[in-house]
């Protein structure tokens, strides 16, 4: 594989992941949609490359995101957990024992996520974050953990489906004349 067809891969990848990061700040309704949805770009980079190369593209992404977006909760979101998540699971899917997969895949899950906000109220002092905390009851805690796990799980079987769609109609169709 040539080196310059890498590069723009993973440069076009980067670049939309950017953009979606940066509308975090246009619409701060989809400050969980839109580093997810950058998050699955990577499929293209881990298909069409190889994990090495997507996580390099990961990478740049969480400290550009990190660094230059505005919204820092959903570059927080995207470098803890939704960026590297589609290179992971990769990994995951390989192990022969499913109930080991799913319980590695929430234990990421519930680390990435209760590490970022832990980071963000105590180490970053993100107001807003602190501010939502503040004002519901600790069993609304407990519900929204829940619901957040719920969402994970519909989150994991979707990519799924979007890797498959992926790999068996997308590439075969639009990509077949570029291998």
């Amino acid at each position: 594989m040539k080196k310059s067809y890498k590069v723009s891969i993973g440069g076009t990848v980067a670049s939309l992941s950017l953009l979606l990061m940066f509308l975090t700040s246009i619409f701060p309704f989809a400050n969980y949609a839109l580093p997810a949805i950058a998050g699955l770009l990577l499929i293209v980079i881990v298909v069409e490359i190889n994990k090495k190369y997507a996580l390099v593209v990961y990478l740049a992404v969480s400290l550009l995101s990190v660094v230059i977006v505005p919204m820092k909760e959903p570059a927080f979101l995207y470098a803890a957990f939704f960026g590297y998540y589609a290179i992971l699971k990769s990994v995951l899917e390989q192990l022969k024992n499913r109930a080991v997969e799913w319980t590695l895949k929430l234990l990421v899950f519930n680390v990435s996520m209760a590490s970022v906000y832990l980071l963000m109220i105590y180490l970053f002092r993100i107001s807003e974050v602190i501010n939502d905390f503040n004002d519901t009851a600790k069993y609304s805690l407990v519900v929204f953990w829940i619901a957040a796990n719920g969402v994970f799980i519909v989150y994991d079987i979707a990519l799924s489906r979007m890797i498959g769609t992926y790999i068996n109609w997308f590439r075969p169709k639009y990509l077949k004349k570029f291998h």
